[in-house]
């Protein structure tokens, strides 16, 4: 694409736009692309943090559960994320669907790529990806889980209404609903042209408003939901204060 027509496909005001070059020079000299490279894309660790982190995440900050007492959707979300699990392992309609209908997005287990988005990969690109496939495997699966849940939820709800199973374009609705719903979580593509542009100089700068800006967002909007999940988590753990 021409690099008029680019600009004005980006934004034309775009503050911090280096170019790729100068973008990656300096991400090197700051020492952000290191930070990022050994902090999430090779780091086989990064799971431990991160699991418990999508997992409180979606049961805190966004309303797929919110039908359900915090107990009772730490359950489902478990065998949910399992789910995803596995339609990621097996590459099943579920997961090919969640790719056709615009599921792949940025990750932090993705990010601090050490080379390009080549095909025929070096020796270290395939040695880093190895070391982040468990954690790319624990965001994906998340995301995958509760694009499963809503969209069999709602095709059982177009049945029970019309008697038979969704097609065509309702199914194709039902599908984009729950893409949506599932990259909502929390999407590392999103951000605006100053955040996206720190990050050379401050690591996961984005990231960070990213999760604020969603976690916000859902607390506005629903404060006595979100009081009650923060209630109920404090009674849990004061009932094992008190076991102990």
């Amino acid at each position: 694409l021409r690099t008029d027509l680019k600009r004005e496909w980006d934004g034309a005001n775009r503050l911090l736009e280096f170019g790729p070059k100068t973008t990656k020079a300096i991400s090197y000299i700051t020492g952000s692309a290191l930070l990022k490279l050994l902090a999430t894309r090779a780091n086989p660790l990064f799971i431990v943090r991160n699991f418990p982190r999508d997992f409180g995440h979606i049961l805190f900050f966004t309303d797929i559960y919110d039908n359900q007492n915090i107990y009772f959707g730490s359950y489902n979300l478990m065998r949910d994320f399992l789910k995803g699990r596995k339609s990621f392992k097996t590459d099943d309609k579920y997961f090919q669907e969640y790719m056709e209908m615009g599921g792949g997005m940025d990750f932090l287990s993705t990010d601090g790529r050490p080379g390009s988005l080549r095909a025929d990969k070096g020796k270290l690109d395939k040695f880093v990806d190895k070391l982040s496939s468990i954690g790319e495997v624990s965001e994906v699966a998340f995301r995958v889980a509760v694009y499963r849940k809503f969209r069999d939820d709602a095709s059982a709800e177009f049945e029970k209404k019309y008697g038979q199973e969704p097609t065509g374009e309702d199914l194709e609705l039902i599908k984009a609903k729950a893409v949506n719903k599932a990259r909502s979580i929390i999407d590392f593509a999103q951000g605006g042209n100053l955040t996206k542009g720190l990050e050379v100089f401050k690591p996961y700068i984005n990231s960070a408003f990213q999760g604020f800006r969603v976690s916000t967002d859902y607390i506005r909007a629903n404060p006595k939901k979100f009081a009650s999940k923060f209630l109920q988590a404090q009674a849990g753990m004061l009932a094992i204060s008190m076991l102990n």
